[in-house]
């Protein structure tokens, strides 16, 4: 049922990227409770550097989740060089509203993707957001998908890295 209202509408014109830009914040205040290296500038506003390079670089791909018509979230895909070079595609960030979490958007919205963009991915999550890295975990149990996972630095923070295979590219 969530499969069919809800759908990724490609951040391509001015209106659609005005909204992620307002989301943006929303997402990296959750993110903040995970790592002291993300706070809000002197305005009080947490910033998305880079941000504007996903209007022009088209290997940065945007998406808004998009329920019944209601703006519910964002993912962005990365595709080398703005993600590890072995890999075609990095969920780079993946973003629900409070209120359309545990509905389903998530999952709909990662396996549109997947069935978009096949190939080789890497997801990788704060080692300290055990939400994030349980719900992956998830996706992968649920969709068959096998995957390596390790911890490691990058950046100076420790994540929790999965790489693994959708389909063939």
């Amino acid at each position: 049922m969530n499969e069919i209202m809800t759908q990724l509408v490609a951040v391509q014109e001015p209106v659609h990227m005005e909204t992620l830009r307002n989301l943006v914040p929303l997402y990296l205040h959750d993110l903040s409770a995970f790592t002291p290296e993300l706070s809000p500038n002197d305005k009080g506003l947490f910033e998305y550097e880079g941000l504007h390079l996903y209007e022009e670089d088209d290997r940065l791909k945007a998406f808004l989740i998009v329920h019944d018509s209601a703006i519910a979230g964002f993912l962005m895909l990365n595709e080398p060089p703005y993600t590890f070079k072995e890999v075609d595609y990095c969920v780079n960030e993946l973003f629900v509203l409070n209120s359309y979490r545990q509905k389903g958007l998530a999952r709909t919205a990662i396996q549109q993707v997947f069935g978009q963009y096949p190939g080789k991915y890497v997801i990788f999550q704060l080692a300290d957001n055990a939400r994030a890295i349980s719900f992956w975990r998830k996706i992968y149990e649920e969709n068959n998908i096998s995957y390596t996972e390790k911890e490691e630095l990058y950046d100076g923070e420790l994540c929790n890295f999965q790489h693994f295979e959708i389909g063939t590219k």
